[in-house]
């Protein structure tokens, strides 16, 4: 990921409901845009077991 992505990595759209009705994932993110530790506490970090709950559309 670039610089250009902000450390918390999501945003709400300014309504905090989104955070219950959207799932906000990523998996093995890396470069200046991914900082380990900062992202909002709503998202998630998949696991290689979680990929086989995903498809590639």
């Amino acid at each position: 990921m670039g610089a250009h992505i902000r450390p918390e990595g999501w945003h709400n759209w300014n309504n905090p409901d989104n955070e219950g009705t959207a799932y906000y994932a990523e998996y093995q993110s890396t470069g200046l845009g991914y900082q380990e530790g900062k992202r909002v506490s709503w998202s998630s970090q998949l696991t290689q077991a979680d990929l086989g709950q995903y498809t590639y559309g």
